[in-house]
């Protein structure tokens, strides 16, 4: 899978979607519960503030960037 970049103190998985199909499958073949988050800007910066949803984040098994800045940052930072 593709390496996983800090953006505000949260690490997000610069995945293409079929990367991130991919997670979500395999999840589902062994039947193991995973967490997926969708990151947008919004959500980065709440974090740099709200600790528990930094926590929360940097939990998931799968952090995906929504929107055109945080899939710009994942793939270039």
């Amino acid at each position: 899978m593709a390496e996983r970049v800090n953006i505000l103190g949260v690490d997000v998985d610069a995945v293409t979607m079929a990367e991130a199909v991919d997670v979500v499958r395999r999840a589902m073949d062994t039947r193991a519960g995973v967490m997926v988050a969708t990151a947008n800007a919004e959500m980065l910066m709440r974090a740099t503030h709200d600790e528990e949803l930094r926590r929360i984040l940097n939990a998931s098994a799968l952090v995906v960037p929504d929107g055109a800045g945080t899939v710009w940052a994942a793939r270039h930072l």
